[in-house]
């Protein structure tokens, strides 16, 4: 639940503050490789361990996160700011 929670505000924010994101494609790439990088310096600087589940679930509340993004609701809130 930690790994899911982590990195959800990452769904929102980045497309909120960064226009080139904000279609799913460039979204995902952008994603994997900052997850990917985070895992790998684990991974090299022996600050933990390289974990395939992390990875996965680290995704998943990413995606989860700009999902909720996509809503209308956030879509509104948006355009006040």
């Amino acid at each position: 639940i930690g790994n899911l929670i982590m990195f959800f505000p990452w769904g929102i924010y980045l497309p909120l503050f960064f226009e080139k994101t904000k279609h799913w494609k460039k979204y995902m790439v952008i994603t994997v490789g900052m997850l990917l990088g985070v895992e790998l310096v684990q991974f090299f600087g022996r600050l933990g361990s390289f974990d395939i589940d992390d990875l996965i679930l680290n995704m998943a509340g990413a995606v989860l996160g700009f999902c909720v993004w996509k809503t209308k609701i956030l879509r509104w809130l948006e355009q006040m700011l």
